[in-house]
């Protein structure tokens, strides 16, 4: 950093950090290892970014002056993707901007699928072969393949073997990927065989140890998924891909973070890197593109063409990932647009394919997945919701991190939950869901997403949901908690636009399920089962899905199951089982892809899907 460097000196703590003028502050700070939450990728638009500019403070901008009030700017609150390094700053980063640590992140999975024959890619083989003599001269990888049958090798591989081969006496532990040699041993290594299984999701990353002998998974990892810091959709990362060092960037950010995965499960497992042989990924289309560098661009735009929808297979060197130096990577197979290997993992994992009745898997996300299977067919579409899940673009939404609100409930008396029973930060998506709901069973917001005033209220309705109802006809809004009671600093509330954000996003899965249905002829009613998948899936209330139409409430509540993470469960069948890869590949391939805003209903079913159902329903 040059001399002409700005310094910025970070409140409480006193420390002081430098920036290229002219830099925004949200990359100052990251360099700095301060890393803010910005859903919206730095845009301005989202309003999470916030820092307090105590001293320095340079005027506002037009993104600013719209997302923030005259009392917070005049009180030195800037946007940090915004507010630019022009002069020396004192700077307090809110923990609420802060890019939390800790996640809830859901890595299991209910064992739906069957019972799966350990028959894995990777195996190893020990031998005794007779040394070379007089004769018999055959070469070494003729010595070995004798033994074991033919194999292909890198020249890396090959190179080494004739050492490899008389330093363990050619007495040994041959370690090959289906027909191909990855190393050979000394002595009898058959026990010392692992993989890791990886969920690569738009928000959130979750690792397992699978011991391959005997199929048992050793440790489970999860964290963030640091591409969120790019944008929190896949569209806002294809767009950066587009731009000059994007696609690297993005590639780098989320190997640099599997890479952490992997050292902490060896750690936990107690073994070395160099005892794991193959990882096994599983995700959207667009995240598989990206962690494998594949140009993403024509997924942005129609017909939203992928690079390859097989399953790739590839020296793990190529990424790189640090695992054996001859270790392999598996890439689920995509079925089309944004319906990717985290679908086809679920469909493995849940055998969809051979359910008796209408079956629905769905993943619901920000970019949420629909999958039927319906007399003998599959097909499946890919829904935009959008993050309002996750809490972007929620006035007080937040990811599930500690603090964050994720059960409301009403027993006479509003009352909440947080995740680690921290003193309230904001509200995460399954609260949203919760709290939509209950405002429609008390009328607080019409079917059509709209505030009533406290006085329209029904007679009968409880005082503490009228009392909390804002008769601003410039802020409707309904209070959940109160200033004194938030650790946010601020009331947190729910206000007309984030139920609209909440009917964009609700309205998207439902549409997607509806015309899924439609197209089979199937009623909703007539769904044998509804399994919901996913990290945020898991912790809906079913209930409260059908109130607000995230579900069809035509399809009875004990129809619809929880499967966990089925895409980590899926990459974990792949790692043990050369049968459900293949699978897995018949799958991707006979599924037909929906382009749902190509259907001629998708407006109308949209636009009524936006619309909450009645309680009576």
């Amino acid at each position: 950093m040059g001399d002409a460097s700005i310094p910025l000196r970070l409140h409480p703590s006193g420390k002081t950090i430098r920036a290229e003028p002219g830099v925004p502050l949200i990359e100052a700070l990251a360099n700095a290892g301060i890393i803010l939450d910005a859903p919206c990728g730095g845009e301005g638009v989202c309003g999470k970014c916030r820092v307090i500019v105590r001293e320095g403070a340079a005027a506002p901008l037009a993104a600013e002056r719209r997302l923030l009030s005259e009392a917070e700017l005049k009180a030195g609150v800037r946007l940090a993707c915004q507010t630019k390094a022009v002069r020396p700053a004192r700077i307090e980063v809110p923990e609420l901007s802060r890019l939390a640590e800790f996640h809830q992140i859901l890595s299991g999975a209910p064992n739906h699928h069957r019972s799966t024959a350990i028959d894995a890619a990777i195996r190893k083989q020990h031998v005794e072969l007779a040394a070379p003599s007089r004769d018999d001269d055959a070469s070494d990888a003729a010595r070995l393949e004798r033994a074991i049958g033919p194999f292909e090798a890198d020249l890396r591989v090959l190179g080494s073997l004739p050492g490899r081969l008389r330093e363990a006496r050619f007495c040994g532990t041959a370690v090959l990927a289906e027909d191909r040699l990855l190393d050979f041993e000394p002595g009898d290594t058959r026990g010392q065989s692992f993989a890791v299984a990886v969920d690569i999701g738009t928000t959130t990353l979750a690792a397992a140890l699978v011991d391959l002998v005997s199929g048992e998974e050793l440790a489970v990892a999860t964290q963030l998924n640091p591409q969120t810091r790019f944008g929190d959709d896949v569209l806002t990362r294809i767009q950066m891909a587009a731009g000059d060092g994007g696609l690297a960037r993005l590639q780098a950010s989320v190997l640099e973070a599997v890479d952490r995965l992997i050292e902490s499960l060896a750690a936990s497992a107690g073994i070395q890197r160099g005892e794991i042989y193959e990882v096994a990924f599983a995700g959207n289309t667009t995240m598989q593109h990206l962690l494998c560098r594949l140009d993403p661009r024509c997924l942005g735009e129609v017909p939203f063409v992928p690079a390859v929808r097989t399953a790739l297979r590839f020296p793990a060197r190529e990424l790189p990932l640090k695992i054996h130096p001859s270790g392999r990577v598996y890439v689920l197979p995509v079925i089309g647009g944004f319906v990717g290997g985290d679908t086809v993992a679920g469909m493995l994992t849940t055998d969809l394919a051979d359910q008796p009745g209408p079956t629905l898997l769905v993943d619901v996300g920000t970019n949420g997945e629909i999958v039927l299977s319906a007399h003998g067919k599959l097909s499946a579409a890919a829904a935009a919701a959008g993050p309002a899940f996750e809490g972007a673009r929620i006035t007080h939404g937040m990811r599930a991190c500690a603090g964050a609100i994720e059960r409301v409930t009403f027993d006479g008396t509003l009352a909440i939950e947080t995740i680690g029973r921290a003193a309230p930060l904001g509200l995460c998506g399954s609260a949203l869901i919760d709290l939509a709901a209950i405002l429609l069973d008390f009328q607080v917001i019409s079917p059509e997403g709209r505030f009533r005033r406290s006085s329209d209220l029904p007679p009968g309705t409880p005082d503490d949901i009228r009392q909390r109802v804002s008769d601003d006809p410039q802020n409707r809004a309904f209070l959940l908690v109160p200033v004194e009671q938030s650790a946010a600093g601020q009331a947190i509330v729910l206000n007309q636009r984030d139920i609209r954000q909440l009917q964009l996003a609700s309205g998207a899965i439902r549409t997607g399920i509806e015309l899924l249905l439609s197209r089979a002829g199937i009623e909703p009613g007539q769904v044998a089962a509804l399994y919901l998948a996913g990290g945020f899936g898991n912790y809906i209330r079913r209930a409260k899905a059908r109130r607000i139409g995230l579900i069809p409430p035509s399809i009875p509540g004990d129809r619809i199951r929880y499967c966990g993470n089925t895409s980590l469960a899926g990459a974990r069948l792949a790692l043990l089982s050369r049968e459900k890869r293949r699978e897995a590949e018949r799958l991707a391939a006979r599924t037909m892809h929906i382009d749902l805003a190509a259907d001629p209903q998708f407006q109308w079913t949209f636009a009524d899907a936006m619309i909450f159902p009645s309680g009576d329903q």
